[in-house]
């Protein structure tokens, strides 16, 4: 019963026993703020446990995924001590 769709949009809220996340898709993506016109499409509720393995879980694709671009970049020069 697994669906997909889209999303551009989301919302984070917790409380002591849950984290829930709410997705939608912002149909007036680049306009101001005030012109925000999102189609709410799914809310996920998850255990804290859960919603920090899901944190951990996408900060290491992230990771993953820059590095290339981290190593093909110049390399960050650290700032001089001065004094």
């Amino acid at each position: 019963n697994m669906k997909s769709a889209y999303c551009n949009f989301f919302i984070a809220r917790d409380n002591s026993n849950e984290v829930v996340l709410n997705f939608g898709f912002n149909q007036g993506l680049g306009s101001t703020q005030q012109d925000l016109q999102v189609q709410m499409l799914q809310q996920v509720i998850l255990h804290p446990a859960t919603a920090r393995r899901v944190k951990d879980t996408l900060v290491e694709l992230f990771q993953k995924r820059d590095a290339p671009r981290v190593r093909a970049g110049a390399s960050p020069v650290a700032p001089k001590k001065t004094g």
